[in-house]
């Protein structure tokens, strides 16, 4: 990461918007064309092709690195991918994480 959340001016930030690249999968166009055999190679509905996965990694790195920031209290993250592996997988991998753990980070309601 380029960035160093702890250096001046990054250090002061209070929220991260992050909308890291994604499969795109909910995008009504590429939606339509994964219905026949591009969803299938990458591991049908469940997202579990070896392409995903790559995705959802570089994702985690990309969210634990926004919850690194020492100032920040709200981090938004967002895809337009439909896959669990790029959403709720992600998002649950990174509060295992020991150093979000440790800074206290938890999963807020999106909805009242």
């Amino acid at each position: 990461m380029a960035v160093a959340p702890r250096a001046p001016p990054y250090a002061d930030v209070t929220a991260v918007q992050l909308d890291p690249t994604c499969s795109g999968s909910g995008m009504v166009e590429r939606a339509s064309y994964q219905l026949g055999g591009a969803e299938e190679e990458e591991g049908g509905a469940g997202g579990g092709g070896a392409k995903l996965h790559a995705i959802a990694a570089t994702q985690l790195e990309l969210l634990t690195h926004a919850l690194s920031f020492p100032a920040a209290r709200v981090v938004v993250y967002s895809t337009c991918s439909i896959h669990p592996i790029e959403n709720e997988l992600v998002v649950a991998a990174a509060l295992r994480a020991p150093s979000v753990r440790a800074a206290g980070w938890r999963l807020a309601p999106a909805l009242p």
